[in-house]
Order: C-alpha cells, then sequence, then structure tokens
C-alpha cells in the first residue's frame, strides 16, 4: 500500500512538473510573440508602436479605426477615400481639425461605411472630404466596392490579444524593427510620411509616338458606371448638416494626356462632372498645372507627397482657388472646354518635353496601383 501510494505520489509530482514546464515553455513562446507585437502594436491598440519617429500599419483601415475609437481628440472635418487621398496631412487645414480614414484602394462605398464608423464618433463634422477616382467609375471596381463595404459592416473589431498573439503579426514587427518597411508611416503629430523609393519620369516621348499615330486618340468602348453614386448620397444621410466637399487627387500630366490618347477622356469627364452635382464643392486637382507638371513632387505619377497638402488644404477649406477646377461651378460644357483646351497646350509642348526617359523605379508602374505598403 505505502509502495503503491509512493508510486502514485511521485507519478504526480511529474506530471505537475511536466505541467509547470509546459505552462512556462508555452508563456515564454506565447511572450516572444506577442511582446514584439505590443511594442510594436501595427493595429494602433496602444497609439502605435516607434521606429525611428514613425508609426506603421498592418492594416490600414483596422489601425485607423483603433486610433479613432481609442483617441479622446474631438474632430470636425472627416477625410476618406483612397492612397491618393492617404498622403493628405489633416494639419494642413487651418479651420478644421480633421481624421483621415483614407484607405488603400477604397472605393466609394467602402468610403460611405468606413464615414458610418466615424459617425458613431463624431455625428455632426462641420466638413466631410471625399476623393474621387477613375475607378470608382468602372463596373468591376464599383461591385467588388459594393461586395467589400457590405462584408465590412458585419465585421467586429477584434481584441488585441488575438491579433497579437500571431506569427503573421510578427513577421512584419520585426520588419519594422529592423527599418526594412516602406510605404506610409505616420509621425508624432499622425501627419503622412512617405518612404520614396526613385522618383517618376513621365512619358512624354510614349504618348507623342501614339498621338503621331492616332492624333484624336483611339476610340474606346470603355462605358462608365454611375453605380457607386449612391455612396455619395449615403454620406449625405449620415452626415445630413455637414458641408460635403469632394475632390479628384492630382495626378501627373502626362497620365491626364494618356486618357485622352485611350479615347476616355471626354466620358470620363462627364462623369465627373455628374458627380460633382451630388457635392456642395467639388474640385478637380487633376487639371494639369504647375503641380501636376512638377514630377519630383510623385514617386509614380499617381500618389504625391504629403508636403504639396498645404495648397490642397486652402482650396478644399475655401480659403484659395487656382490649383483646381471648380467643377461645380462649371457647366458640363465649360468643364469639357477647359480640359480641351490644357490638352491642346500639352500636345503643343510635346515636342520640347519628350526628352529620352529614365526607367521608372523597380516595382513602380505610371498611374496604377497604391504607394508600396509594407
Amino acid at each position: 500500500m505505502n509502495s503503491s501510494t509512493s508510486s502514485s505520489s511521485q507519478s504526480e509530482s511529474r506530471s505537475r512538473r511536466y505541467l509547470g514546464v509546459l505552462a512556462i515553455t508555452v508563456a515564454i513562446l506565447a511572450g516572444n510573440i506577442a511582446i514584439p507585437n505590443i511594442l510594436t502594436d501595427p493595429y494602433w491598440y496602444f497609439g502605435g508602436g516607434w521606429r525611428a519617429g514613425l508609426r506603421y500599419p498592418f492594416l490600414t483601415r483596422d489601425a485607423k479605426l483603433n486610433r479613432l475609437h481609442a483617441d479622446d481628440a474631438e474632430y470636425d472635418c472627416l477625410i476618406s477615400g483612397s492612397s491618393r487621398a492617404l498622403t493628405l496631412d489633416p494639419h494642413a487645414f487651418r479651420d478644421h481639425h480633421c481624421f483621415n480614414l483614407a484607405v488603400e484602394g477604397t472605393t466609394l462605398p467602402e468610403s460611405a461605411e468606413l464615414a458610418a464608423r466615424f459617425a458613431e464618433v463624431t455625428p455632426s463634422p462641420a466638413i466631410i472630404i471625399q476623393s474621387v477616382d477613375r475607378f470608382d467609375f468602372e463596373t468591376g471596381a464599383c461591385r467588388a466596392g459594393q461586395s467589400k463595404a457590405e462584408a465590412a459592416r458585419a465585421q467586429q473589431s477584434a481584441p488585441w490579444f488575438q491579433r497579437y498573439f500571431s506569427p503573421d503579426i510578427l513577421r512584419f514587427s520585426r520588419r519594422v524593427t529592423q527599418d526594412r518597411v516602406n510605404g506610409i508611416g505616420y509621425d508624432s503629430r499622425w501627419s503622412p510620411v512617405f518612404d520614396r523609393h526613385g522618383t517618376y519620369t513621365p512619358r512624354w516621348a510614349t504618348l507623342g509616338a501614339a498621338l503621331a499615330a492616332h492624333p484624336s486618340g483611339v476610340p474606346s468602348n470603355r462605358e462608365y458606371t454611375q453605380a457607386c453614386f449612391s455612396a455619395v448620397d449615403e454620406l449625405r444621410r449620415l452626415f445630413p448638416t455637414s458641408q460635403l466637399t469632394g475632390y479628384v487627387s492630382p495626378i501627373s500630366a502626362d497620365i491626364v494626356l494618356r486618357i485622352f490618347v485611350e479615347g476616355e477622356l471626354e466620358t470620363y469627364l462627364a462623369t465627373v462632372h455628374d458627380i460633382a452635382q451630388r457635392f456642395d464643392a467639388f474640385y478637380d486637382f487633376a487639371f494639369p498645372s504647375a503641380l501636376t507638371l512638377e514630377s519630383d513632387a510623385t514617386w509614380d505619377g499617381s500618389h504625391f507627397d504629403p508636403s504639396i497638402s498645404e495648397p490642397l488644404a486652402a482650396t478644399l477649406e475655401g480659403r484659395e482657388e487656382g490649383l483646381a477646377l471648380p467643377v461645380h461651378r462649371l457647366s458640363k460644357a465649360q468643364y469639357k472646354a477647359r480640359y480641351r483646351a490644357k490638352i491642346a497646350d500639352l500636345i503643343a509642348q510635346l515636342p520640347a518635353r519628350s526628352a529620352p526617359e529614365r526607367p521608372h523605379a523597380p516595382g513602380s508602374h505610371p498611374g496604377e496601383g497604391v504607394p508600396s505598403g509594407p
């Protein structure tokens, strides 16, 4: 009996030691994953981790929503849109305290879904600033955006402990700490900072050759849709007392000329003018100007550096004009005429601009995509 009791006691002791070692091992392994993730904080549950003075999100949408709900600041302005709006610095706005909720690849329906999340925190902002992209008029992108927005409405925010024990997040955190993350980061004021690699070279010579073959552009059969325009009506429903300001982000002037070469400019401009009527004010920064002819301000022709935010903010707040066309004050015929005249100027200047073209930075595609992310 004593021998049996002693054997049972030893077995229980070994089991306890085994469980203790197992628990310690699991805790160490979990800690090795969770602690770096908590310190880097790529979902911004705790204010965002730091690397060389910058915060980097793992998923921009979730990180921004986490920050919005944890932030004690009071906002009277929402900036919304795709990656082109992502680089618009909220601190460039003098008359409003803005929160930038733009997310890479976001369509109008997805922006409206995010705006509904913003309304939970700030139900009556003074102004909503919404960027509009050409892909918002494309049937495939619009339908995909509607589906994503519908799925996002049912999505619940995950608690930090569900995410920070993930090895996938750990791999990203290690890249942050090893200074191997490129893309949009955020400084101590939450202003966007982009790690730029390479510069953009406009494709004037290529466009000149295309125009030599087809002076009036290549006929296009592409049809634009207005199916996503209802997202603007949703913004109006969410914020009935707010100023609703829309805009087309600046893009390099050669990309605008490419739209003409592709035979889509007339249809594109008509669609922009139609959606502009649903806003209180609407500005077109893609209209060729000194800004969009300056390739040093963009790394891919499609996204402009945060450093140009001041003049954009001045226009969007109604303090200044000049860089953009005020589409809401122009008839469709006037709007198209202004573009036609500018396109004629660009074509006339092509011989002088068509210097030998340098190759773009590896992985860059002029006028397409979003800034290279994490």
